[in-house]
C-alpha cells in the first residue's frame, strides 16, 4: 500500500528503519528472559544476515532483492520462533 501512495524511494527508506526496529527488537527478547544465549546468538547472526538484505533493498533498488528480503523475512520469523523453543528445551 505505502509502494502506491508513497513511491519506490519512501518504501524502500521504510522497510530500512523497520528492519532496523524489528532486529533490534528480536535482539532484546533475552532481556525480558524469553530467549537465551544460543537464541541471542543465532538471532544476532540471522538479524545481521536480515540487515544486509534490507539495506540492499534500498541500495540496488530492484524487484529481484525485495522478493529476496520478502521471501528471507518469512524464515526469519519462523526460525526465531524455533530458536525460541530451541532455546528453552535445551
Amino acid at each position: 500500500m505505502l509502494l502506491v501512495v508513497k513511491g519506490d524511494e519512501r518504501t524502500r527508506s521504510e522497510i530500512w528503519w523497520y528492519s532496523l526496529l524489528l532486529v533490534a527488537l528480536t535482539l532484546a527478547l533475552p532481556l525480558l528472559q524469553v530467549g537465551g544465549k544460543l537464541y541471542f546468538v543465532s538471532a544476532l547472526i540471522l538479524g545481521i544476515f536480515f540487515l544486509y538484505l534490507a539495506w540492499k533493498t534500498k541500495v540496488q533498488k530492484t524487484q529481484k532483492i525485495a522478493y529476496q528480503l520478502f521471501g528471507y523475512s518469512i524464515a526469519y520469523l519462523m526460525l526465531l520462533f524455533i530458536l525460541i523453543m530451541v532455546d528453552h528445551w535445551v
